[in-house]
């Protein structure tokens, strides 16, 4: 899938979340997402631009092209996921997952002066993970000793 990306994020999230987007503080700015419990915000390395989004149904698998690796839990109880950028929810991706509680891992990295690639890895697990971590930071990444695991909802 593509998605076009703005103001440095993208989202994935239930389709039950009626209002996905999140509130970012310098705190999430700097840990590189913003999440709640069926939703999160990952912070691109472009400010803007297309992504190639390549979904996995697995857990992480390393590998020294990706830039930045964030992994987050995320509970998804309709099975129906959302994965897009800010400003295109009149051309939505979703994909059909097992409802339940998922680690979620993000891995980017450039693809040429406007692009990157994101591969999304969906780990189900069979009882909720709690707590984030930044698996490999890139210079735009301030890994905080906490991480903030929950952001205030974007009105």
């Amino acid at each position: 899938m593509e998605i076009y990306f703005s103001y440095g994020q993208f989202l994935v999230f239930d389709s039950s979340v009626e209002l996905p987007g999140l509130d970012w503080t310098d705190a999430h700015s700097k840990q590189g997402f913003a999440r709640r419990g069926r939703n999160v915000a990952f912070a691109t390395i472009l400010n803007h631009g297309t992504a190639r989004v390549r979904l996995f149904f697995s857990s992480f698998e390393p590998s020294d092209s990706y830039e930045r690796v964030i992994e987050v839990p995320i509970f998804l109880p309709s099975g129906d996921v959302v994965v897009g950028g800010t400003e295109e929810f009149d051309d939505i991706n979703r994909v059909i997952v097992e409802a339940g509680h998922y680690r979620l891992t993000c891995a980017q990295s450039r693809d040429g002066e406007q692009g990157e690639s994101i591969d999304l890895f969906f780990e189900r697990t069979r009882d909720p993970i709690t707590t984030s971590r930044i698996i490999h930071a890139d210079s735009e990444i301030d890994v905080p000793s906490t991480l903030l695991e929950i952001a205030e909802t974007a009105e």
